[in-house]
């Protein structure tokens, strides 16, 4: 009937066919499910600008972006960086920008264990340990020392260790030798007696002062001797060396320091001389 509306008053009744780009074949279905099958035959696909082949960098691109609109800039297959002239706003979920204060900040220890290290007051709490513990370790002697394998070494002031012989040790008794000191042109004016030379005599012998009177006017000079280096007694009378003269003076007395003193017979008078400091030991 064309032209005239069906009317159909059960509607389950009513069937409806739909096509696709097949005109004389509707679309298959099977118990109400569309019907779905694989192509056997070739496909023909019509594009533009639909490249299949390897790409290549003197023809294809691939930019990059970032948190902006503008792709990454390079320059000669380099990266162009910049740097930030304006004010950069960073924001961030508890980002504390500030001092660090005990109050509110705490940063925890860790050892070997999950647990952080534990403080009570301020104060390191540390445990005994009632547990064995393993050690593990390369060349580790747990053991009682002994002769026939272990050996300690004793050193003085030198690079080789004292020696010892079935078990004593060996002393050398050490030859003589020289100590000396100097003092060169000496010069002064005072009348007042001054110490030289301070030296230590207690275990030197031949102990000897030389002093020789450089200059032309007369010098006193004598030897003092002292049990601290602080309280000094004079051990010998001065004597008078006139210009270009020259003495030795020994100490008679013993005590633990001996010096020469010297002074201007006449204050103001202006002298030079030499002294010299010589021992055994």
């Amino acid at each position: 009937m064309p032209n005239y509306v069906v009317f159909n008053p059960q509607p389950e009744q009513l069937k409806v066919q739909v096509f696709g780009s097949d005109t004389t074949s509707a679309l298959s279905t099977t118990n109400g499910r569309l019907n779905i099958e694989s192509i056997s035959a070739d496909v023909s696909i019509t594009a533009t600008d639909l490249d299949i082949r390897n790409l290549a960098y003197t023809q294809d691109t691939i930019q990059i972006y970032g948190s902006e609109t503008l792709p990454i800039s390079t320059t000669g297959g380099r990266l162009n960086i910049e740097s930030i002239s304006a004010d950069v706003t960073v924001t961030a979920t508890d980002l504390d920008i500030r001092n660090l204060a005990y109050t509110q900040d705490t940063i925890q220890i860790y050892g070997s264990e999950t647990l952080p290290i534990s403080t009570t007051g301020g104060r390191l709490n540390i445990e005994s340990i009632s547990a064995d513990v393993t050690v593990t370790a390369t060349d580790l002697d747990i053991r009682n020392l002994a002769y026939t394998q272990d050996t300690i070494q004793i050193y003085g002031s030198e690079t080789v260790p004292l020696s010892t012989t079935n078990g004593w040790a060996n002393i050398l008794h050490r030859s003589r030798y020289f100590a000396s000191d100097t003092a060169t042109t000496v010069t002064g004016t005072s009348a007042t007696y001054t110490g030289l030379l301070v030296e230590d005599v207690s275990d030197k012998t031949n102990v000897s002062f030389a002093v020789h009177n450089t200059g032309t006017a007369q010098v006193s000079v004598r030897i003092d001797v002292s049990p601290d280096a602080s309280l000094w007694i004079t051990d010998t009378a001065a004597q008078t060396l006139d210009g270009n003269a020259a003495t030795i003076f020994v100490p008679k007395y013993f005590l633990k320091y001996a010096r020469i003193a010297y002074a201007a017979l006449t204050d103001g008078s202006a002298f030079t001389f030499n002294a010299w400091f010589q021992a055994a030991v």
